[in-house]
């Protein structure tokens, strides 16, 4: 542990993203498959569907996925 001197904030920082513009079409397969192999499939969404205006679509995916057979919650 040491003591250090704030001397401000940056005035400009840049960071490396790495946050894909498109996705593979091998990598939704995949994502789809263990979807729909999963015995009780969790679908976490974040603050991200709100940002991108995507509950509609989260919902769709949701109600695609869904065992006919389970209760709603």
């Amino acid at each position: 542990m040491a003591r250090a001197d704030f001397k401000g904030y940056p005035a400009e920082v840049s960071i490396r993203a790495t946050i894909p513009r498109s996705t593979h079409p091998g990598q939704i397969r995949k994502a789809a498959e263990l979807i729909a192999t999963a015995k009780r499939p969790v679908i976490y969404g974040g603050g991200g569907i709100i940002h991108a205006d995507a509950s509609e679509e989260l919902t769709r995916l949701v109600d695609q996925t869904a065992d006919p057979n389970d209760p709603p919650p």
